[in-house]
């Protein structure tokens, strides 16, 4: 850990310790939080609580122990994680293989494990890609589990990118329930468990792992087959890693309901129709349209260029309250009105950003002509907001914070039993989280 680093840390910890206290302090990019234990139990308990969908558990208190005191003559030994400075992360760009993409995602994922009960066999089913095993166990006739029953069905053997294996059963338990979207030459990433056991894993509208769809053996195929989806899984058709999820997708809720927006400039109306179409209008206030021009319509060649080319996700300034530039997804609608003065159509450039009111509707944040008949429009919606190229900066903020834990030093016999905090300090209250 960096000197500077160390110093700063310290002068949080005294702080905290100072107070008897939670405190927080930031350094740099980073922030972190102090928290006071009772023991060293209970700032494991706290550790292994927030870590409710990793499936290890942690036993050690991770981080740099400094022997603190408190003002009052308490000994703590805090444990402040080690920093590493941004030159010394070498990140690799190469590109992944779909079926990379596939284990990354898998691995990543938090709900690890997916549960799915037989009620014909009263057999339980529980479905873990990131322990790459399968279990099962029966049920007697009331529904209740028997964990004597419960064993592994099968391990991982291989994965591969295939088309759907089997005739999938599709669960819909409601009219909410994720519908996955594949057709029967979608590539899916597979996980075999056995010659005749598979996992495979679809693009559904949904943000953790659930089931959408199950084979079973029968009398025409001993095949066990299991299709769970995620909103992870809507990989962009160029996809490299896996951060290239379709924006597409995300869009849907405005493309699928024709969705439009306005804004009026002086005598000019300008509407963006999403995934459809750009214009520009004069209403009356009889409500007549007396001129009218199209910027352009989506272009499907022109966009699926931008993606091929990985140029369709970038930075740009949003607007003047920002002083850095802000992630965006282009797209480009062309073949508007014929324009005299330079020989050609109308043409827009549409820049989508995530508004930081991510309760708000879309809306129009500029538009601009950069130069004779063509124009770039920025607008701000929610439904991009949760595309891993819009949420790294919230990502990238939730990784920098991290927690200092200090617990009692355990050579510690203090002498005047009066010095110590009273029994009922908010050292070590869970309602103190953050601060």
């Amino acid at each position: 850990m960096k000197p500077h680093v160390v110093r700063t840390c310290i002068v949080a910890v005294m702080a905290a310790l100072a107070w008897a206290q939670d405190a927080s302090v930031a350094l740099g990019d980073a922030s972190y939080v102090v928290r006071l234990h009772s023991s060293t139990a209970d700032a494991l308990r706290m550790v292994n609580e927030r870590n409710v969908f990793d499936d290890s558990v942690v036993t050690e208190l991770a981080g740099e122990p400094m022997p603190m005191t408190s003002s009052n003559g308490k000994r703590y030994i805090c444990y402040v994680p080690v920093v590493t400075e941004d030159n010394d992360v070498e990140e690799s760009n190469a590109p992944q293989t779909r079926v990379e993409i596939g284990r990354e995602i898998t691995g990543k994922l938090q709900r690890k494990c997916v549960n799915y009960v037989d009620e014909p066999s009263r057999t339980f089913y529980e479905i873990c890609p990131s322990k790459v095993a399968i279990y099962r166990m029966d049920m007697d006739e009331n529904r209740k589990f028997l964990p004597a029953t419960r064993s592994t069905l099968a391990d991982f053997e291989v994965d591969a990118d295939l088309k759907p294996l089997v005739d999938y059963k599709i669960l819909r338990y409601n009219a909410k329930s994720p519908e996955p979207q594949m057709t029967p030459d979608t590539l899916l990433y597979t996980q075999h468990f056995g010659e005749d056991i598979a996992v495979q894993f679809a693009c559904a509208d949904v943000v953790g792992l659930t089931i959408v769809g199950l084979h079973l053996p029968s009398l025409e195929s001993s095949a066990i087959a299991f299709l769970l989806a995620s909103r992870s899984f809507c990989l962009d058709k160029y996809a490299v890693s896996a951060l290239d999820l379709s924006v597409a997708h995300f869009l849907k809720p405005l493309t699928s309901t024709n969705t439009c927006i306005k804004r009026t400039e002086g005598w000019w109306t300008y509407e963006v129709c999403f995934g459809d179409k750009i214009s520009q209008y004069h209403r009356e206030q009889t409500g007549e349209i007396t001129a009218e021009f199209s910027l352009g319509r989506w272009s499907s060649a022109a966009n699926d260029a931008l993606q091929s080319n990985h140029q369709a996700m970038l930075t740009e300034f949003m607007d003047g309250t920002h002083d850095k530039e802000q992630p965006a997804y282009e797209e480009v609608y062309d073949s508007g009105t014929p324009c005299d003065a330079v020989d050609r159509t109308r043409s827009t450039r549409l820049l989508m950003f995530c508004p930081l009111l991510k309760s708000q509707p879309a809306y129009i944040i500029s538009v601009q002509e950069t130069s004779t008949c063509t124009y770039t429009i920025k607008v701000a919606t929610p439904s991009v907001c949760g595309h891993p190229h819009f949420a790294k900066e919230d990502m990238r903020r939730a990784e920098l914070s991290q927690t200092i834990h200090c617990v009692p030093n355990e050579d510690d016999t203090p002498t005047n039993e009066s010095s110590d905090p009273p029994t009922d300090a908010p050292a070590t209250s869970s309602a103190k989280d953050e601060l």
